[in-house]
């Protein structure tokens, strides 16, 4: 009985351990030989760490092993994006898409990159190339409206951002985005009713929250 006890909480921590994503693919990247796959997801799992060096290195594990393999290239893009490295990222994205110019995604987050960049115009290019690629692309659809927004173009921002909306229901920031597009056009009730339900949504939206603030305050004044 001892021993059964013993075995069955191994047995648990296991489990446990198997749970932890960075130690799953840390493990089938050390037991399977060329692993590129594991190496790839590791970029984003490092990244997640903040331990940008374990990141690289992964990087650079993926494409010794595949060099025309697409996603790790993808995954540091977005870790330098994240780090405000935007011309590596907007390179390794390039990379990625000249690899697999048929990915939605990639389009997409070179988009972001782009936003981040400043270069609005090839931000909206790259959004409009993802959802030509998956017309059903409700994250493509909601960073195409942020960024019309930023141009002025109110009218096409509300229609990408509703379009958003139309395709996840359950879009927080999406709602959010059109809340601030609406108060941009001085519809403050469509605003406020977009705001509430992106917070209703996800009450941890706290940018909608203090939004949602803002402009009630604004109204009543």
């Amino acid at each position: 009985m001892v021993l059964l006890a013993l075995l069955m909480a191994l047995t648990w921590r296991q489990v446990d351990h198997w749970r932890n994503r960075l130690f799953l693919f840390e493990h089938a990247a050390q037991v399977t030989e060329n692993n590129y796959i594991a190496y790839s997801i590791l970029i984003s799992e490092y990244d997640k760490q903040n331990d940008f060096d374990q990141a690289l290195a992964m990087f650079h594990k993926a494409i010794e092993l595949r060099p025309l393999f697409p996603n790790p290239y993808n995954e540091i893009g977005i870790v330098y994006n994240k780090q405000g490295n935007y011309e590596r990222a907007v390179e390794s994205l390039k990379k990625a898409i000249n690899i697999n110019p048929n990915e939605p995604v990639f389009y997409n987050n070179l988009g972001k990159s782009y936003a981040e960049y400043g270069k609005i115009d090839e931000a909206i290019t790259m959004y409009r190339k993802a959802i030509q690629l998956r017309p059903d692309y409700a994250d493509a659809y909601n960073n195409l409206g942020i960024d019309l927004g930023r141009q002025g173009k109110l009218e096409e921002a509300v229609a990408a951002l509703k379009k958003a909306i139309e395709i996840n229901s359950a879009f927080s920031e999406a709602y959010c985005n059109l809340g601030i597009a609406y108060k941009q056009q001085g519809k403050i009730n469509e605003a406020k009713d977009m705001l509430q339900r992106a917070v209703s949504i996800n009450p941890k939206n706290t940018g909608a929250k203090k939004l949602l603030d803002l402009v009630n305050v604004n109204s009543r004044n």
